[in-house]
């Protein structure tokens, strides 16, 4: 991707456990998204 430029991800995944309220985001090539809320 260029700078300034935006892209779409869509992400299906299994139910974490009822105590997890947050999770780390990696993909390849970007930096980790850390501490993401579940809502």
């Amino acid at each position: 991707m260029k700078p300034q430029q935006t892209a779409e991800l869509f992400a299906t995944f299994g139910a974490p456990p009822t105590d997890v309220t947050a999770v780390d985001l990696a993909i390849p090539q970007i930096p980790v998204f850390e501490n993401v809320p579940l809502g």
